[in-house]
This record gives structure tokens, C-alpha cells and sequence, in this order.
């Protein structure tokens, strides 16, 4: 092969490499299509519980297609798909939340087309659903914890909104109230994930102060006699936070803030904020440190108009702590170029008590731009990267689940070897 061939190989392959990619972190397979999210792992470790989306005929809409639901479950050791929440054939599901009561039991929060809002509980054994309790329909549901399903209300006037009871299967269609008050949560809040004891969770919220929102975590139980805790953690913007399954830590991640389009520039700085729990002190606080780096660049024929190419997007991210306690995991999307082109999801792993980077790899791709615009007739800034439903670890610490526009599982145990050598 001629010199100058080989050189030209080599430089295409630096190219396409990410900065601090590592191959010790293995992919072992994909769930689900083109739209799927990853709602949760059983306790076990052993089933994945994935939601799907994409357009089926319909009624409603004028083009005779409208978006729906699936949900199903697959096994982590092989990929197989072991059983689907049951829907009529006319029946539109939109799957909110699900969440795992046993290896064998799954709550379900339901917004179907016939009933509105209900929370069952779905057996795997054998396939059936009971346990309905119709929720109010006009307090959409939260999140899940355990047989309590958590529902907020809405303000009239703004995108803020106000915590307000829960309802339980055994209490029918009961609804108590969980405490007074009102709390201000974000309208961008990614399903909450509680812990084992299932009876307090963290949810991402603001303090209103005068015209400024100070960006808080409310600790909130749900039994009623206890008062929820407003967990501050210095004024910085939140992204994205995760308690250990313990329930003894909750780790935060927040930034210096982002540009005007959404973006992070060049000198922005991502923080590592750990919480103890049920106290919500701060045990520590570390810059984290990311492979990318953003670019400041002029559009060929606007040279006038600048952008940061490469850039990170704010916004909600995803984390999650492994039962161990020893790594953090981290999502976050990253745009390829200015407002309207591609994203992607990327992916990094990091030493929880140092705050280390350790690994960095990617998933699905959110394409956008000139040929996308064509194809769906408009044209739309990337506001994202597909970062679908929860980050989660395996109980063993040893795999690595998550949702990208597909649902994706990889394997951390050759990263653990590589680190040791």
C-alpha cells in the first residue's frame, strides 16, 4: 500500500474516534425500536421493562395515525421478549410509568383511550391485570413508589406545579391528601426512581424567590405525618440527580449554566454534588471532567453568526449510582454542530468517590437538519439528544442499562479488568 494511503487510513481513523472512548465497556444487545425507553429493572436484575412507541391506525387523526404505547418485557441473559401488556385491539395505550413490585409484579400507570388515567397492577406469571384504581384525571400522575402513585397538580399561570396527594391500590379510588402545602417542581422532571423502602423520594423543584427560581431537591416521604425537606445545594442549575439504592446518598449533578440555545459553552463547569441522606447535607462537592470539546465556529455563509459546535446540552440528564457504591453513571447529549444539527447520546462512567472519568461511549443518534427538514416538511433547532426513561445498574454492579431512542444494556466487566491492569 502506497505511503501516503496509509497515512490517510490512519488520520480518517483518529477522526472518527470520541475522545476518551473506552473499549472496556462492552454493548451486549438493544430493546425495543425506534422509540423506545427504558422504565426499570427487576430487583433480581434479571428483566427488563421497556415502553414503545410508534404510530398505529387510528380515528382521531385526520392522517388515520396516531402515536401509541407498548410495553413488554425482556430477559437481560438472553434479549428474549418473555410477555406484552395486554391492549385491545382498538385500545390506544400511553404508558406513563412502570415500575417493578417483585420479580413477578409490575405497577402500571396507564392513560389509555377508553378509561383515562389508571394505575393496575400487572402479574407476569400469568399474564392479568387487576388492582384498578381510576385516577383523577385532572392531577396527572408523578411517579411511581411501590403501591403509591404519586399525582400533582397543575398551576393556571405557569409551567410549575404543585404537589398534592397520592392514591394507594388497596385504598380504591380514595385519594389522601400526602402533606399541606405546595412545592415547585420542574415541568422537565424525568420519572422519579425511589429506593428499596419505597416510602420517600427526591424530586427536582425551584424555590421561588422574588423573580429568581433558586434550583432545589424536595426530600418527600409518603406518609403523611412526615414533612418533606427541601435539599439546597448552592443556586447552581440542576441537570439531573440519583439516590443510591440504599437510600443513603443521593448524587447531583449541576453546572455553571448554559448559552442561550441550550448549549454548554467551552468554559462551562459540571459539578458533582454528594447529599446524605435523609439529612440533605452535602458530604461533597467536585468538578467533573468530559472528553468533548466545544468549538466556536461561523456559519460559511452567515460568517457573522457563531455557535458552539460539539457542544453539551443542559437540560435534564440522566444518573444513576451502582448498588456499590463505587462508580456513577452519567447520560447527557451532545450536538454535532449549530441549532439544527445532529445529536447524540452519550454516555460516562466516573469513580463515586473520587469523581474520576473512567469510561466514555455512545448510543442513538437524533438526526436533524436540511435532508430531515425536507422528509417531515419543518425545520426545528435540536433542543436534545434521545435520552429516554432511566440509567440503571445492574444489581451486581455489573451492567449497565439505559434508553437512547432504543433501550440498551452493556457490560462493565471488562472495564473492571481493564482498570486493574
Amino acid at each position: 500500500m502506497p505511503q501516503w494511503l496509509c497515512l490517510l487510513v490512519v488520520l480518517l481513523s483518529c477522526a472518527l474516534l470520541v475522545p476518551g472512548e473506552s473499549d472496556a465497556v462492552r454493548v451486549v444487545r438493544t430493546y425495543g425500536g425506534v422509540h423506545a425507553a427504558l422504565l426499570d429493572l427487576s430487583p433480581d436484575g434479571n428483566l427488563l421493562l421497556v415502553r414503545d412507541s410508534s404510530k398505529v391506525p387510528c380515528d382521531k387523526h385526520p392522517a388515520g395515525k396516531c402515536w401509541a404505547d407498548t410495553l413488554a418485557v425482556y430477559r437481560a441473559d438472553t434479549g428474549k421478549r418473555v410477555i406484552a401488556y395486554p391492549v385491545s385491539e382498538k385500545e390506544l395505550a400511553y404508558f406513563k410509568f412502570a415500575r417493578f413490585l417483585s420479580n413477578d409484579v409490575v405497577s402500571v400507570v396507564n392513560n389509555d383511550s377508553f378509561r383515562g388515567q389508571t394505575f393496575v397492577e400487572w402479574n407476569l406469571r400469568t399474564g392479568s391485570v387487576g388492582g384498578t384504581v381510576l385516577l383523577p384525571s385532572k392531577m396527572p400522575a408523578w411517579c411511581i413508589a411501590g403501591r403509591k402513585v404519586v399525582l400533582v397538580k397543575k398551576y393556571s399561570v405557569a409551567k410549575w406545579f404543585h404537589f398534592s396527594s397520592f392514591a394507594t391500590v388497596e385504598a380504591g379510588e380514595h385519594v389522601e391528601p400526602l402533606q399541606p402545602g405546595s412545592l415547585n417542581l420542574d415541568d422537565d422532571e424525568p420519572a422519579c426512581r425511589s429506593w428499596a423502602a419505597a416510602d420517600s423520594f427526591l424530586l427536582q423543584g425551584h424555590l421561588a424567590t422574588g423573580d429568581r427560581k433558586l434550583p432545589v431537591l424536595f426530600l418527600v416521604s409518603t406518609k403523611p405525618s412526615v414533612p418533606y425537606r427541601v435539599c439546597d445545594v448552592g443556586g447552581a442549575a440542576i441537570h439531573g440527580h440519583a439516590v443510591s439504592p440504599d437510600g443513603s446518598l443521593a448524587a447531583i449533578i449541576t453546572s455553571t449554566g448554559t448559552d442561550s440555545e441550550g448549549v454548554m459553552p467551552a468554559n462551562a463547569k459540571v459539578f458533582l454534588t454528594i447529599l446524605t441522606l435523609p439529612a440533605c447535607q452535602i458530604s461533597s462537592r467536585q468538578e467533573l471532567s468530559f472528553p468533548e470539546r466545544p468549538q466556536w465556529r461561523s456559519k460559511l455563509l452567515a460568517p457573522n453568526y457563531h455557535y458552539w459546535a460539539g457542544a453539551r446540552f443542559g437540560g435534564s440528564w440522566r444518573v444513576a449510582i451502582s448498588p456499590d457504591k463505587t462508580k456513577l453513571a452519567i447520560g447527557y447529549g451532545v450536538r454535532t454542530g449549530d441549532e439544527y444539527s445532529d445529536a447524540r447520546a452519550f454516555f460516562g462512567l466516573y469513580s463515586l468517590p473520587t469523581a474520576q472519568r473512567l469510561a466514555t461511549w455512545k448510543a442513538d443518534v437524533f438526526r436533524n437538519g436540511l435532508w430531515e427538514a425536507l422528509r417531515d416538511g419543518d425545520l426545528v433547532p435540536t433542543k436534545t439528544a434521545p435520552l429516554n426513561g432511566l440509567l440503571i445498574f445492574s444489581p451486581d454492579s455489573q451492567a449497565l442499562f439505559a434508553g437512547s431512542l432504543r433501550a440498551w444494556q452493556w457490560d462493565l466487566k471488562g472495564f473492571k479488568a481493564a482498570a486493574a491492569k
